[in-house]
């Protein structure tokens, strides 16, 4: 009997495929840091309280949210990946949100949106991320 097994690098490869990250950082929570959106940048971001990200650190669940955005087929995913002082990826310290632009033409959509973004109150920084130069971008996956 063959075991089957789970090919992680493929899922990541397939799930980042089409999609560019933008890093950022503001003090708002989550709720209100979508209305910003939703209000500035003419989106719908919408959260599905059942679809959290979870993950165990230090015998503690963590609970992050996630925020869903659909326009024309393409999607757009907000995740707060701060929860107290735990990070959804450890190797980022200084981002309290990430943006995942899933499209044909993300690259571009990424650098349009991170433009807006620098002009938008309450938002300290932005910048485009690539998710090869994150560790833990499995965390990532919904």
């Amino acid at each position: 009997m063959s075991k089957l097994v789970l090919d992680n690098v493929s899922m990541e490869d397939d799930f980042f495929e089409n999609t560019s990250l933008i890093g950022i950082g503001s003090a708002l929570p989550g709720y209100k840091f979508c209305w910003t959106l939703n209000t500035f940048l003419d989106m719908d971001f919408k959260r599905d309280e059942e679809q959290n990200l979870s993950i165990t650190k230090k015998k503690q669940e963590l609970h992050f949210p996630i925020y869903y955005h659909i326009r024309n087929g393409n999607r757009t995913i907000l995740y707060q990946i701060k929860c107290g002082n735990e990070s959804l990826l450890s190797e980022i310290k200084s981002i309290d949100f990430i943006l995942l632009i899933e499209a044909t033409t993300c690259i571009a959509d990424a650098i349009s949106i991170n433009k807006k973004l620098l002009n938008l109150p309450d938002i300290h920084f932005s910048k485009i991320m690539y998710p090869e130069d994150l560790k833990n971008r499995h965390n990532l996956i919904v």
